[in-house]
């Protein structure tokens, strides 16, 4: 018997209980991505590039970019950007807004999440 407990992430019931409702299916993939990417390396910032979002879920980049967008715009999620020694862009950053998980949202209330707290986390 395979022990499934060895290889699980816990997350929030709050993620399956409303926002599965909450968001149309995209932006409920791409924001469950980031989240079990969260969770899964105990890491409050998540660096990871459409290409590998494209991979891992199975849909466009372009519909993954516009889910993005949604998410950032509803205050789900915020963006940073860090520069390689190279000087090059290393891939977003993405950060769950953890206020998410506290309450339930009016549907004509975005969270409020300083782009500033996120640029500060990350440097």
């Amino acid at each position: 018997m395979i022990n499934l407990l060895f290889r699980s992430t816990k997350i929030p019931n709050i993620v399956f209980t409303y926002w599965m409702g909450e968001l149309p299916p995209s932006e409920f993939v791409v924001f469950f991505c980031i989240l079990w990417n969260s969770y899964s390396m105990r890491s409050k910032n998540v660096s990871i590039s459409l290409k590998e979002m494209e991979r891992m879920i199975g849909i466009s980049k372009t519909t993954i970019s516009s889910a993005l967008k949604k998410l950032l715009d509803r205050g789900l999620l915020s963006k940073g950007h860090r520069m390689l020694d190279n000087g090059k862009f290393a891939p977003n950053q993405y950060r769950i807004n953890e206020l998410m998980f506290n309450r339930k949202k009016p549907k004509d209330q975005k969270f409020n999440i300083g782009h500033s707290l996120l640029k500060e986390q990350i440097r």
